[in-house]
């Protein structure tokens, strides 16, 4: 090879690399945008912050990113909060949005079944969002859902509640009678009616929907109206750690810890929170340790599975009613008798739910829920000593058809309870000889539809 020929090859390998080392190499990045109901959001802007350029999802909520190095996205679409998240190359990272609260009349809600815009519900329904809570001392569901006009959220002792929707519970001293109360989509009323909402801690109540008196009537036989809990808000689920800690007068000290993980497999979230206290009056104790764990699974677009474990360990002393020469005398003594007694409550409650959202096509969507519950009961009172155990398994499935002008929804309900229950003689606050036992086997079938009519615009008929 000639010296001229060996120059002119050398130069051109030495071009040819340069160019290679000039051309950019790019991944390729899914951005998933999900709404709290994890529902894709289609549309929604993606605009790289870096460079300003701007993509928009499609019908599934997905977008391509061909990306060179790793960079900041901002997320948005109109009615909901605008969210900044850091995309890498290769990265497939799923993305939540929250309602924006200040637009009242955007929130949706899920009502009756399927889930609509609040103005659009031909019932009375309230939504009491995290914000709500963050707004009161956090040791209390009280103050918060007091601010529902038509409800009566009352506290007898530390941790034992009454709730009363539109006076449903006007004739019942104490506890949560004609209030049906789901949690994360299962019933947490027992079959018999009962209702330990005292189990939860403010770090398993995310938001609570409240359905008053009749229009509740698709979720059974809750006369004064239901509770829908959800214990965790989806728009808030990020990879992080959270600790907290509150410390006030009588004892009080509480401390929560809770760990979040999103990414495009699923979700995960841990929480722990511990309240403690002695109360303003004697014999007034309480004491809460609460575990819960959930998980989300993408398994696939249409597709999302859930399940939740929640453990919950309460006791609280019941110091008892003051008549009028007591309480003058001092209010802060307990009731004769409550103390030599021992009267309080001990409740362990342990509980799994598994579930799944499944959109089938663009018109059929199902979700369904399954889940059992254990629950240890002892209650020693001035005038006896209670002991119960109950196991619960039930489930709820619920199917939604969206035609041109009508929404049909079908599901069915089923809980299924043994009950065993004793009463004894309470001597010193131990139990004594049995006076009854009792063992209850209770199955409750709630069979329902529902279908809404949309005549026109802002005008639908629901039946």
């Amino acid at each position: 090879m000639s010296t001229g020929f060996r120059g002119l090859y050398t130069s051109a390998i030495l071009v040819c690399l340069s160019l290679l080392l000039t051309v950019p190499i790019f991944g390729q990045s899914r951005l998933t945008v999900l709404n709290e109901d994890l529902k894709a959001i289609p549309g929604a802007t993606v605009q790289n912050l870096n460079n300003q350029s701007l993509s928009t999802t499609d019908e599934t909520g997905s977008v391509l990113l061909n990306l060179e190095t790793a960079g900041q996205f901002s997320i948005g679409h109109v009615g909901y909060h605008e969210k900044i998240v850091q995309v890498l190359v290769n990265e497939d990272l799923t993305v939540i949005l929250s309602l924006q609260t200040l637009e009242l009349d955007a929130v949706e809600v899920e009502g009756f079944l399927g889930g609509s815009n609040l103005r659009e519900q031909a019932g009375a329904i309230s939504l009491i969002k995290a914000g709500e809570f963050n707004r009161f001392n956090r040791v209390s569901l009280v103050n918060a859902i007091n601010t529902v006009p038509g409800i009566r959220f009352e506290e007898r002792a530390g941790g034992s509640y009454r709730v009363s929707i539109r006076g449903s519970s006007i004739r019942s001293p104490f506890g949560v009678r004609n209030v049906k109360v789901y949690w994360n989509g299962i019933p947490f009323t027992e079959p018999g009616g009962n209702t330990f909402i005292n189990l939860l801690d403010l770090a398993n109540v995310g938001n609570v929907e409240v359905i008053k008196g009749p229009a509740g009537s698709i979720y059974g036989a809750g006369t004064g109206g239901v509770m829908k809990i959800n214990s965790t808000n989806l728009s808030g689920m990020a990879n992080k750690i959270v600790l907290g800690s509150t410390i006030g007068s009588y004892g009080l000290n509480k401390w929560n810890a809770s760990v979040n993980s999103l990414n495009d497999k699923g979700s995960f979230t841990f929480k722990y929170a511990s309240q403690q206290s002695d109360g303003y009056r004697d014999h007034n104790e309480f004491d809460r340790k609460v575990v819960e764990l959930d998980v989300a699974l993408f398994a696939e677009a249409q597709r999302t599975i859930t399940a939740s474990i929640l453990y919950s360990d309460l006791f609280y002393e019941i110091p008892g009613g003051l008549n009028p020469d007591q309480l003058t005398l001092n209010r802060r003594q307990a009731r004769p008798g409550s103390e030599s007694q021992n009267a309080s409550v001990s409740n362990e409650l342990f509980l799994i739910k598994l579930g799944q959202e499944h959109q089938m096509s663009s018109k059929l969507s199902n979700t369904t829920n399954i889940y059992s519950s254990f629950n240890q009961f002892t209650n020693p009172f001035n005038l006896d000593f209670k002991r119960d155990n109950q196991q619960v398994i039930g489930g709820r499935t619920v199917f939604n058809w969206t035609l041109d002008n009508v929404d049909i929804s079908l599901g069915a309900e089923h809980q299924n309870s043994f009950f065993d229950g004793k009463n004894f003689g309470n001597v010193a606050g131990r139990s004594d000889t049995i006076r009854f036992a009792d063992e209850v086997h209770t199955v409750a079938n709630n069979v329902f539809a529902q279908g809404i009519l949309k005549i026109e615009e802002g005008f639908n008929i629901s039946a």
